[in-house]
């Protein structure tokens, strides 16, 4: 099992492709030998490269990390993005909330709100809603995915047909260059699409480390979006193309605390 610590220098390489060991060194706050046997296990199993001096990307689309490390990563940027989209519910709202740790962020604070109404595939966020709020929750049926703890397939598509809520939350694995949105996980792709075909206003969740990557699955255009919320460690260029690429796109950037 991966350390914490070598799903983080995956994340770092995906968004620039390589890095040094000074750097890794640096940022870690710990040992040369200890980044080099971290990059070490990660050429064994085919992630990386090791050149001189530091390391190589051998996949550009990225790997899934496991839900569980995830929560681990980018923490302070995904509970900032989180307020922004709390600002943006109002009481009484029906939302939908799709699976992700940045969307279970936002759950966490749901309970600033009242009397909402929260259809999810998301076990994890349905679970802190039914314990820690009076919010009436949906829980979608479907097929179980380990691990992720989501539903999707057939019964998740097909329940969601029989309502139209107010705000889909949307994460999101991946934004390649070209602003296309994607994901490892097509069944669960396809469950997002039906949460943002019912909704009045879409909202796209996604800190600085998602954009520069690939995954396996697209989702949609960023046109499909009415509001972007990231954070302030998200290049500015990137920023600037976005504004210019989409004009009706609403960007919001949380800042640090």
């Amino acid at each position: 099992m991966r350390h914490i610590r070598q799903d983080q220098i995956i994340q770092k390489m995906t968004m620039r492709q390589k890095v040094t060991i000074e750097e890794l060194r640096d940022e870690f706050q710990v040992s040369i030998e200890t980044i080099r046997r971290d990059l070490k296990t990660l050429e064994e199993e085919g992630v990386i490269k090791r050149v001189y001096g530091g390391a190589i990307l051998v996949n550009p689309r990225g790997v899934e990390t496991e839900y569980s490390k995830r929560t681990s990563l980018n923490v302070l940027e995904k509970q900032a993005i989180a307020g922004l989209v709390c600002d943006l519910i109002n009481d009484g709202d029906t939302i939908a909330i799709d699976v992700g740790t940045t969307t279970f962020e936002v759950a966490r604070l749901l309970n600033r709100k009242n009397n909402l109404t929260v259809l999810t595939n998301a076990v994890h966020v349905a679970l802190h809603l039914l314990y820690n709020t009076s919010h009436t929750v949906y829980l979608l049926g479907g097929l179980l995915r380990p691990g992720e703890d989501s539903t999707s397939g057939v019964m998740c598509t097909n329940g969601l047909e029989n309502y139209r809520v107010d705000k889909a939350i949307i994460g999101v694995s991946g934004i390649t260059a070209s602003f296309e949105i994607t994901d490892y996980n097509e069944p669960e792709n396809i469950a997002r699409k039906k949460m943002m075909e019912i909704a009045g206003q879409v909202i796209l969740v996604a800190d600085y480390s998602k954009f520069g990557i690939t995954a396996l699955s697209k989702l949609c255009d960023m046109n499909m979006v009415d509001t972007l919320i990231t954070d302030w460690k998200t290049p500015q260029q990137i920023i600037k193309q976005l504004g210019t690429g989409f004009k009706n796109l609403e960007i919001q950037i949380a800042e640090q605390s």
